[in-house]
């Protein structure tokens, strides 16, 4: 595909991502008649999403935090992130054997921010150095013996119980930096994320906070699994204000994640501005 550009494109694109997690943000926005507002969304994993935010194809996503400092030209959508504050549940080392003994990880080939995170953990606050594997779907038939996962999304759900040693890495995160986590946020590029679009995806959060029970059992009824468990995730485990406390997470993981090499630099926040509303 060819970034969008000139008179070919009339709509401002939105990607976001399909779990469980990013349905309250989007709850609104799926219930706009889209087009007459000028704009499209669609659904990508969230590396994919970032991605095609990088190369245009799309104007908007909701994207892993570490992507923003790896893209040049976007602007943040204030107040609004997925982030954590304790254990999520869905961000997941797991393994059959103790942290001193695992040899590799694999990653989650779907993951970019909880990917940088585990690297993270490993080598500062872990001290220890796994080789680290890239995957593809399907995956996890091969975690076992020295070889531990990182399992994100709400396939996580289903692994909780499954393995002898299972670490949350939103609370492996909080417990050692005191600080919340940020996984992802909205961002694009400022000439299509206005202050008029920001408090659009605003609003659509609002609408979806109001209706987590609807969600919740709509999740249960297309994919099964307990009730009780989704809305306790929506309602208690993740959080969606990127406040103050946020920020300052945020940016202690852009800085851990360019000492190691895993961005350029930290990148500056720009937020929407309220003089876009103006043009």
């Amino acid at each position: 595909m060819t970034p969008l550009t000139g008179h070919a494109e009339t709509l401002t694109r939105l990607c976001a991502v399909p779990y469980l997690n990013a349905q309250p943000l989007v709850y609104g926005l799926t219930r706009q008649r889209l087009r007459a507002l000028g704009l499209s969304l669609s659904f990508e994993l969230p590396r994919l999403c970032a991605r095609r935010l990088a190369q245009r194809q799309v104007h908007i996503g909701l994207i892993p935090a570490i992507e923003y400092a790896r893209i040049d030209g976007l602007v943040i959508a204030p107040n609004l992130c997925i982030g954590a504050s304790s254990e999520v549940r869905t961000v997941l080392l797991v393994s059959e054997v103790p942290l001193a003994h695992i040899e590799r990880i694999l990653l989650d080939y779907s993951s970019s921010s909880s990917a940088a995170l585990v690297r993270i953990l490993c080598r500062r606050k872990w001290g220890i150095q796994p080789e680290f594997v890239e995957t593809e779907p399907g995956y996890e038939a091969y975690i076992g013996g020295r070889s531990a996962g990182l399992i994100i999304g709400d396939r996580a759900f289903d692994h909780l119980g499954r393995w002898p040693h299972v670490r949350d890495l939103a609370w492996e995160w909080v417990s050692w930096t005191g600080m919340p986590f940020v996984f992802a946020l909205w961002a694009g590029y400022p000439e299509h994320l206005t202050f008029e679009r920001a408090l659009l995806l605003q609003s659509s959060l609002q609408e979806g906070l109001q209706n987590r029970a609807r969600i919740a059992r709509a999740w249960q009824r297309e994919h099964g699994g307990a009730l009780g468990q989704y809305l306790d995730y929506l309602e208690n485990r993740v959080e969606y204000e990127l406040d103050r406390s946020k920020l300052a997470g945020l940016r202690r993981f852009w800085e851990l994640a360019c000492e190691e090499g895993l961005i350029p630099a930290v990148p500056p926040l720009q937020f929407v501005s309220i003089a876009s509303l103006v043009t």
